[in-house]
Formats: C-alpha cells, structure tokens, sequence
C-alpha cells in the first residue's frame, strides 16, 4: 500500500516534536509548515521571528528518505502558498553556507542569492508569480 505525503501547517502539539528535530532553537513560530508521512513527521519549514519581513530560517527533511530534495520543494511550495495567503509578494531564505537546505535551493533554482553575513547566506523567494496564479 502506498502512502502519501501531507505538508500542512503545524498544530499546536507539533512545535514541542519539532523541537527534537532542532534542539538547539530556540522554538518554533507561525507559520511552520509540517510534512508527514503515515503521521511520522518526515520534515519541515520554519518560520525565524522577525517584526517587518517574513523569513524562513529553519528546514529539515529526514535523512532517511530516498529523494530528500523533492520533499524539501514540496515544503518549500506548501509555505509559499501560506505567504501568498499572508499577503506577501516575497520571503527571505536564511541557511549557513553549505548546508543541504542551499544546495536544494540551488538545484531546484527555488530562491535568489542577495546577501552574505558571515557563516549565512540570504535568499529571496518572489512570489509574485505565484499570487497572479493563485
């Protein structure tokens, strides 16, 4: 029997698990999107709280899973429908040079390189597309 993938936003119970995913954040904030898979959480995207902008700042996909990088875009497709939803026309993408997250943004051409600050690398996901779409 084959099983399908959810990518929905986290519930309240979530955030504490996510926490054993990520145990050196600080915690998670809306909105966090969850995958699972047969109610295992295989990974997810999260939200770094920020005054102004939207910033994604946290994303996990088990290193378990065959294709880790088509779940990564399926997330990272899930939490684009949550900005347009957010009124948003763009998010920032921040991940520490080369961690797996960069290089799914690279492979897949996700997001736009427009910064550099040390050990971090920002990207920017436009979304304008998107929301004429939607």
């Amino acid at each position: 029997m084959k099983t399908t993938d959810s990518y929905l936003l986290a519930e309240r119970g979530d955030y504490q698990r996510l926490q054993k995913f990520a145990p050196d954040e600080d915690g998670f904030t809306f909105p966090t999107v969850v995958a699972r898979r047969a109610e295992q959480i295989i990974g997810f995207a999260a939200t770094n709280p920020h005054p102004k902008h939207l910033v994604l700042g946290r994303a996990w996909v088990s290193p378990e899973l065959r294709v880790p990088g088509i779940i990564m875009v399926r997330l990272l497709e899930a939490y684009d429908r949550v900005a347009v939803l957010l009124k948003q026309t763009s998010y920032a993408i921040v991940v520490e040079q080369g961690d797996k997250i960069e290089k799914h943004l690279l492979d897949f051409e996700f997001a736009t390189l427009y910064a550099e600050r040390g050990v971090y690398r920002y990207y920017r996901r436009d979304l304008h597309a998107k929301k004429e779409a939607a």
